[in-house]
């Protein structure tokens, strides 16, 4: 009886060594750790290769490998994947028949460690200033950077620049991972005589130089309007200019009038032609015909609105000549600083 006990539990052990030799049969290996760089902002495409070690008494049939990881789960011992930024943790089984694996891991790290590509907009940036200074007006540089997004800033002044200077700003890039690439731009101003020269600004409570309400002596604190005292250079580097038969565009700030030619009336006084407008922003233009002109236009601030300096770019065009100049006005409407 002890004896058939004996070769019972042998029995037993000897099956139990069995299964645990053919469990242990397979041995998954996922690879090695790895860092690669991140393509796009999906993350990298990244070769999963996987292998096994088998014991003598196990077979290659049929052996099918499982990935799974932050892709969800797929097959077969070498498996494309696309992985996040960051650090991402995969295992590996594989099975043969009714036989699996443990789960080998494997940790790959997805990092961005390229900086942004900058072009800088065409370099240096040449201004012309017929006063002290210029607003500072340039165009932001191009980037490119393959994971984004990306902030770009600048040092140096910030609203204007100086006449007859020289200016080397940098500009710099930087992406989401805080890598950063910098280039830098040489802005510089050179002085040149305008044939537009502005002599007087003041505001006027009228858009009407003759109407019966146009009394444009005293400046009115509520007004709406400015009028713009100047003269138009018709000699010397021009190429010769008829205001009568010529169109006129003017600009000031936002707001712009064409003049067709033939448009100017004349007036009363001799050599003498005016314009009106019933459009928003250039309201009336009158003209003599050594080219001096005042003219009236919204754009300055009104009851209810905020008085601040501020700088209106002013341009007038007469056929083919063109003079053009930064106004700096200061709160109350008076040429800031500004000689001719």
């Amino acid at each position: 009886m002890l004896k058939q006990i004996l070769m019972f539990l042998f029995s037993c052990a000897l099956i139990q060594n069995n299964a645990l030799a053919q469990t242990s049969a397979l041995k998954a290996n996922a690879g090695p750790d790895q860092i690669v760089e991140q393509e796009n902002r999906a993350g990298a495409k990244v070769t999963l290769k996987g292998s096994v070690e088998q014991s003598p008494a196990a077979t290659s049939e049929n052996l099918t490998y499982i990935w799974a990881g932050p892709f969800g789960s797929v097959e077969g011992d070498s498996s494309n994947v696309i992985l996040p930024s960051g650090t991402n943790e995969i295992s590996l089984v594989v099975k043969n028949g009714a036989t699996t694996s443990e789960p080998d891991k494997v940790t790959i790290t997805v990092q961005d460690t390229v900086p942004p590509k900058i072009f800088i907009p065409p370099n240096p940036v040449i201004f012309f200033a017929s006063g002290p200074k210029v607003p500072l007006v340039i165009k932001k540089p191009v980037v490119r950077d393959r994971v984004g997004p990306v902030t770009i800033t600048r040092d140096g002044p910030k609203d204007f620049l100086p006449v007859d200077s020289t200016t080397t700003v940098t500009w710099t890039a930087m992406d989401s991972a805080g890598n950063r690439s910098s280039a830098t731009q040489t802005l510089t101003v050179l002085p040149f005589e305008s044939i537009l020269h502005v002599h007087k600004v003041s505001l006027t409570s009228s858009p009407n130089q003759n109407g019966k309400d146009s009394d444009l002596s005293p400046s009115h604190p509520d007004s709406d309007f400015l009028k713009i005292e100047g003269q138009f250079i018709i000699s010397g580097p021009t190429d010769g200019i008829d205001i009568a038969s010529e169109e006129l565009t003017i600009v000031f700030g936002k707001n712009s009038e064409t003049i067709n030619h033939g448009s100017l009336a004349p007036t009363a006084s001799k050599d003498s032609y005016i314009y009106k407008s019933e459009n928003k922003g250039i309201r009336e233009i009158q003209f003599q015909a050594d080219g001096s002109f005042t003219l009236i236009a919204e754009g300055w601030g009104g009851k209810d609105k905020k008085k601040e300096a501020k700088v209106m770019f002013f341009s007038f065009k007469i056929g083919n000549d063109r003079g053009e100049l930064y106004l700096p006005l200061d709160k109350n409407c008076s040429l800031e600083s500004h000689k001719h």
